[in-house]
């Protein structure tokens, strides 16, 4: 996989989008709370996954304490979760950032939520997007949050304060449709905030716009277009492979990204661990293509980098993918020398490293390139370090040695 992106899979990208572009038609101006008109009806196994993703964070994560709809008792609830939920189900209660100890099964799951509602009550919960992976072993969503602190929370007294943000959830399914493994990603709620980071006048979380999903037209059955699924899709799989790279390789084009991306791309940080002013990780401070040509020169002075595609998922309709990647970043033995970039951040490791993210790709529904990212990424050592406190979860990222290397 380290070999990066291949010439060809550009050029043919390029040909295919200009034929596209001819035919593309005007896009749906209705709004993105539902699916665009014209979208054909999901078939059975991916409207079943979708009703329990919708379970999942309605009932389950919400159905305890909550304004928008009746609270379910806690034996309601927890029969769900053993419905829906399978006995070694692993749930990362708030994903990636891991500053607590995923739960395994019905049973710690509920032990988990009984707390977390008797301490936030769900004000709302409103899902934006929810998509079906193409061989519906995956789900994903996309949902606004209004949350109230009403209890006790990390041994801290409640403040009755407010808190919105955005939150992306993944489900990983089993042949019978069980959960096997979900991902809770969340903005940290402002108590968490002040507790978690070292500066949180400093590192504040993106926020996301929902005009930045749209509605776009739908393909015919068996037709290519533009934004449809397949070919947003193949984009995302193209810009996942131009961040592999290996010094044999040679170095990597920054200019073909240009095929991938419109000028005034953007990265947006939803945990907020890169800094207001891109202080804390330069790699991720993105404001532009420019800005990612840089940091795609600086990576390939720094690393080899292995990216591999976990899951990926979008919905007809509308232009966006979910992409839940990880990565193997091996320090070059004269990285030390190369310039740029915060010395902490930037320079080598002692050994092979973890990268990890859940990303919401967001395209432009005229060109179909990429405008912009929403990435809940795992905290590197580095952010561990420097931006978390230690009492959330120090030492969790430090490098590890190549035998302890997860390689998806």
């Amino acid at each position: 996989m380290a070999e990066g992106v291949a010439a060809g899979d550009i050029a043919a990208m390029e040909v295919d989008t200009a034929r596209m572009v001819e035919g593309t038609g005007a896009v749906n101006p209705d709004a993105a709370g539902g699916p665009p008109a014209g979208v054909a009806a999901t078939n059975p196994l991916e409207a079943e996954r979708a009703l329990t993703a919708q379970t999942f964070l309605q009932e389950l994560c919400s159905g305890l304490n909550r304004d928008h709809g009746p609270n379910l008792s806690v034996e309601e609830v927890t029969q769900l979760a053993r419905t829906h939920l399978a006995p070694d189900a692993v749930t990362h209660v708030d994903g990636l950032l891991e500053s607590v100890a995923p739960v395994t099964g019905p049973e710690g799951f509920m032990e988990f939520i009984q707390l977390e509602r008797a301490a936030y009550r769900t004000m709302s919960l409103d899902t934006l997007l929810l998509a079906i992976s193409p061989d519906a072993d995956c789900a994903f969503a996309l949902s606004m949050f209004k949350m109230k602190n009403v209890g006790p929370w990390h041994g801290k007294e409640p403040t009755h304060r407010m808190s919105e943000g955005v939150r992306i959830d993944e489900l990983r399914f089993s042949v019978d449709g069980k959960i096997v493994e979900a991902w809770c990603n969340r903005q940290m709620f402002e108590e968490e905030r002040e507790l978690m980071l070292r500066e949180p006048e400093r590192h504040h979380p993106a926020v996301f716009d929902p005009s930045l999903l749209v509605p776009v037209p739908v393909a015919g059955e068996g037709e290519a277009g533009l934004t449809s699924p397949q070919q947003l899709m193949r984009v995302a799989e193209i810009w996942a492979e131009a961040w592999n790279m290996a010094a044999d390789a040679g170095p990597p084009d920054p200019d073909a990204l240009e095929a991938l991306a419109e000028p005034n791309l953007h990265m947006m940080d939803a945990l907020g661990l890169t800094g207001d002013d891109g202080q804390s990780h330069p790699f991720t401070a993105i404001h532009s293509l420019d800005d990612a040509k840089r940091v795609l020169t600086a990576m390939s002075q720094r690393y080899d980098v292995d990216e591999v595609v976990q899951s990926m998922a979008a919905k007809p309709g509308f232009n966006a993918v979910f992409v839940h990647w990880r990565a193997k970043l091996t320090p070059r033995p004269d990285a030390a020398a190369a310039a740029g970039g915060a010395a902490d951040v930037a320079g080598p490791a002692a050994g092979p490293f973890m990268a990890e993210a859940t990303d919401l790709l967001l395209f432009n529904p005229t060109t179909g390139k990429l405008r912009a990212v929403l990435q809940f990424r795992r905290p590197l050592g580095s952010d561990r370090r420097w931006v978390l406190q230690s009492s959330s979860g120090e030492g969790k990222a430090v490098p590890m040695a190549p035998e302890q290397v997860m390689v998806a």
